[in-house]
């Protein structure tokens, strides 16, 4: 499987990409936690490559550094809470369902995200999707079924449990095939 960055490089887009490491081994770790065994398709990102999307931004080619200038200030270590499993389905253009594809992540809830995002932003940043959804993907390319499956069963384990958070560290500032900060 190809790590984020490799995609990155590989891919046609232009643009920015800002992110924050997660402070974990592996979060494929969580399936194991609630009882789970690790999905038959799909794959999960390498270990050192999990990491919370803070703005995608392929309209905008802003230099690396000032963006992550931008951001200082905040915290260097953000407490981010989980609160749900959901599924980012892809369905191919030609809307073969067949081939369709499915992602399984972590929603997390932090108002320091969410300010982040505004702030990045603010420095005129677009962000490529209708809206930010804070969240860390444990698993890629799914069979779509076996991924809702997942859901639907991991939903009400973590409703249940205490609150479970990650900690986000680091934040990778890049241009979309070219600089890496």
């Amino acid at each position: 499987m190809k790590s984020f960055i490799e995609f990155i490089n590989e891919s046609k887009a232009q643009g920015n990409y800002v992110a924050l490491d997660v402070l974990v081994p592996d979060l494929r770790l969580q399936y194991n936690m609630l009882g789970f065994d690790n999905p038959s398709s799909g794959e999960s990102p390498p270990k050192d490559d999990y990491h919370c999307t803070l703005i995608y931004s392929k309209e905008t080619n802003l230099d690396p550094t000032r963006v992550a200038e931008s951001l200082v200030g905040f915290p260097s270590e953000i407490n981010a809470r989980v609160i749900g499993v959901e599924c980012f389905d892809s369905i191919p253009e030609d809307g073969v369902r067949d081939e369709a594809k499915s992602c399984i992540v972590l929603r997390l809830e932090s108002d320091v995200l969410n300010k982040m995002h505004d702030t990045l932003r603010g420095i005129g940043l677009h962000h490529s999707y209708p809206e930010y959804s804070a969240h860390v993907t444990l698993t890629y390319n799914m069979d779509v079924e076996e991924a809702h499956a997942y859901r639907d069963a991991m939903n009400p384990l973590l409703s249940g449990a205490p609150h479970q958070y990650i900690v986000l560290h680091n934040i990778r500032s890049e241009t979309i095939n070219e600089d890496y900060v």
